[in-house]
């Protein structure tokens, strides 16, 4: 018998509030649109990297490490100063 505690349940929205969260940093774009990375634990199942734009959900991506999590948002990072934005820690 396995134990429901340890499952991961997709009909229950997962609460990001209570999960640890890193903010990595915040993009400026040159078209004034605001993107902010978050690195947020979901414990045994990874790291997520969450791209917010403007204050809401735009994009996320999950790892199985924090160290791998955070070569993607400095990879994401590098990107947008490439395109002329602005980063802001």
């Amino acid at each position: 018998m396995t134990d429901q505690s340890d499952s991961l349940s997709l009909t229950q929205p997962t609460n990001l509030a209570q999960k640890e969260s890193r903010r990595s940093w915040t993009v400026l774009a040159p078209s004034g649109t605001a993107l902010a990375c978050d690195l947020v634990s979901h414990g045994k199942w990874g790291w997520e990297v969450v791209l917010s734009r403007n204050g809401r959900w735009y994009f996320g991506q999950r790892f199985p490490t924090f160290e791998l999590a955070e070569v993607e948002a400095d990879d994401l990072e590098r990107t947008f100063l490439r395109e002329g934005s602005v980063v802001v820690r």
